[in-house]
């Protein structure tokens, strides 16, 4: 029953010329997939956010500057805080930042003091 609902739907997409319509359908199933992948794995999220503000301008321009795609970057960026937040709370893995460069950062900063 679902399948031939789609299939109608996409028919009656394809039989409207309306490209647009198609494509943003198209990136709502991609998004709920990359949602679901943000929630699994916050590293993960962190670098889609980075590749859909890469790819963001180019839909917005082909598919006539929509809001809602916009938008979509503020939906992933929370989605990557929601899953590091849960990440953290179930702390199921050890999350830490330390500076690999941690010398070379003080002694440029204390050169940057002194000028």
């Amino acid at each position: 029953m679902l399948r031939s609902f789609l299939a109608y739907a996409a028919a009656q997409i394809i039989l409207a010329n309306d490209w647009n319509s198609f494509a943003l359908v198209g990136i709502g199933v991609i998004g709920l997939v990359f949602a679901i992948a943000i929630l699994n794995n916050w590293r993960c999220g962190l670098y889609i956010f980075f590749g859909w503000l890469f790819v963001e301008d180019f839909a917005r321009k082909y598919l006539g500057n929509n809001m809602a795609i916009f938008f979509a970057k503020d939906f992933l960026v929370v989605l990557v805080y929601i899953s590091y937040c849960a990440t953290r709370k179930r702390k199921a893995q050890r999350i830490t930042f330390t500076v690999p460069f941690l010398v070379p950062l003080l002694v440029f900063l204390a050169l940057s003091r002194n000028s």
